[in-house]
């Protein structure tokens, strides 16, 4: 006897999608009970395509699990405005654009349509100065907010360029590039308005980041890196539209600001937390924090993941990564902690330095592959993994934040940032035909 459990919840905030298409849980148990076999064929070719892969175990074991937050965290209305939950039931803001910087990676490679819709709304909620909203609502998509500290965060309109640029590139469709270009401009220009120190990069103010806890002042690597990454996307955007005075900008920028990146926060091995050392408008306020920190160069992640070529040497890209294993990854036996000194105590300035993200995780083990750090990148995945299997025992609702200390789940449910695993694939197509005829298919 066949058992199908179904639901409809029609009165829900603008109705859902399959409300359009179902009057009743009765006709959704009826069209299952008819296309059981053709479902279940179609899901199985997918999971069997990943179990195929020539990759680890445990990578293998992410990408799949890791998809259950299209089930847990996402919003799709009758109105056919889809949407991720950044964190159901901790953090339920739609479509928080500094995390799906990192999660919409895997909507644009299996749903492209809903990813570019997904976008398009994020575009049309910036404001009227040019700065993209951090959120579409709570529980909803008509009420964006600034963030949730009441800053203005500097770090979401290079990525909102970033995922603009992607879009554009992986789904080669130069209509939707034009639409968002007046948007992309003037995300542009809002963020060139932070630089107050007048090196070519924006300027962090206290904790007006991702990292909505930490603060950082002056130049910081994470917001520096993704914007020099941005900078070199809004000049393929404006070569693509024609536009000669915005790509002489932006080439502008994109150089001067790669200069002062490299003098202003390379230390001997890695690229500092943040130097505000030279900096008149922030007197009275911490001058220098020379913690390494996990998302140092995520900018080059991104970079990589788009074919922009290096935001800085690659030189200072391999010692970095090197020194983060050496560092950070050294520092808890579950995973890869996110700021520590060079003398490695850890950064204890708050919760976020001090302890384990795993969505950046999977960011910075992306861009370790990129630069052939195979052996430690395998170590470190597979050390993580298992603190979310076997220690914490709980892969279908995996936090923001492990504690570096003891393992545990902190911050956050059925987090969106985590499906960041899937850029790992990325990498791994370059050295292997398989892996790229996988992605192709997709």
């Amino acid at each position: 006897i066949p058992v199908i459990m179904a639901w409809s919840f029609p009165l829900c905030y603008e109705g859902h999608a399959y409300n359009n298409y179902f009057r009743n849980a009765r006709e959704v148990v009826r069209y299952v009970h008819m296309n059981q076999k053709e479902l279940h064929q179609k899901t199985l070719s997918f999971v069997n395509k990943v179990k195929g892969l020539k990759i680890s175990a445990w990578l293998k074991d992410a990408l799949l699990n890791n998809l259950y937050t299209f089930f847990s965290s996402t919003m799709w209305t009758k109105k056919m405005k889809f949407a991720f939950i950044e964190s159901p039931q901790a953090c339920p803001l739609a479509e928080t654009l500094d995390v799906r910087f990192y999660s919409s990676i895997a909507l644009a490679l299996l749903f492209p349509q809903l990813e570019l819709r997904a976008l398009l709304q994020a575009a049309e909620a910036q404001r009227a100065d040019g700065y993209i909203m951090h959120d579409l609502g709570r529980l909803r998509l008509d009420a964006p907010s600034i963030s949730t500290n009441r800053l203005l965060w500097k770090d979401l309109n290079s990525k909102f360029i970033l995922m603009a640029y992607r879009n554009y590139r992986w789904m080669n469709d130069v209509n939707y590039l034009r639409k968002l270009f007046p948007f992309i401009k003037k995300a542009f220009f809002w963020i060139v308005d932070t630089d107050r120190n007048k090196d070519y990069l924006p300027d962090n103010e206290g904790a007006d980041h991702t990292f909505d806890l930490w603060d950082c002042f002056g130049t910081s690597s994470y917001t520096a890196s993704i914007f020099l990454a941005a900078a070199l996307a809004y000049i393929k955007i404006s070569a693509i539209m024609e536009d000669k005075d915005a790509e002489r900008i932006a080439n502008e920028y994109f150089h001067k600001g790669k200069t002062n990146f490299e003098k202003k926060l390379w230390q001997k091995s890695y690229f500092i937390e943040y130097n505000n050392r030279h900096s008149r408008d922030y007197k009275g306020l911490p001058k220098i924090s020379l913690a390494c920190t996990v998302g140092q160069l995520t900018g080059q992640w991104y970079a990589h993941l788009l074919d922009l070529g290096y935001i800085v040497s690659k030189e200072k890209v391999r010692k970095a990564i090197k020194t983060i294993f050496d560092l950070n990854a050294k520092d808890s036996p579950y995973g890869i902690t996110n700021a520590v000194f060079p003398n490695g105590i850890r950064n204890s300035a708050c919760a976020h330095s001090e302890n384990i993200w795993i969505g950046l995780t999977f960011a910075f083990l992306s861009l370790a592959l990129y630069e052939g750090f195979y052996k430690e990148a395998e170590e470190a995945g597979s050390r993580l993994w298992s603190t979310i299997c076997e220690k914490e025992k709980n892969m279908w609702n995996q936090p923001d934040m492990i504690s570096s200390s003891q393992g545990e789940y902190l911050f956050g449910d059925h987090y969106m940032r985590n499906l960041a695993v899937w850029s790992m694939v990325f990498p791994l197509a370059k050295k292997d035909k398989g892996i790229k005829s996988f992605l192709d298919s997709l």
